[in-house]
């Protein structure tokens, strides 16, 4: 098994990594889309930070397909985990 299986902290810490490289470098396309990916999986075990992120991002339309009634579920699923933005 991978050491990142069912580690919210430590999947979202990746994707926080990846988010502040792509903001360091914005020219770096891949680097936003791996941090959503780690962002995705640590939603799957309920991180409220990252679901905040997911939302937003589904939101927007950055990084992922626009999708406001999956970023409005996430959005609701954050504040049920304790996320108060």
């Amino acid at each position: 098994r991978n050491a990142m299986d069912r580690d919210p902290y430590q999947a979202y810490r990746i994707g926080r990594y990846y988010e502040q490289y792509a903001q360091a470098n914005p020219g770096n396309q891949a680097a936003p889309v791996k941090a959503l990916n780690w962002f995705e999986e640590a939603t799957k075990y309920n991180h409220p930070e990252a679901t905040l992120k997911l939302a937003r991002a589904h939101w927007k339309g950055e990084g992922r397909p626009q999708n406001r009634n999956l970023a409005k579920n996430l959005y609701n699923k954050a504040a049920k985990l304790g996320n108060p933005k």
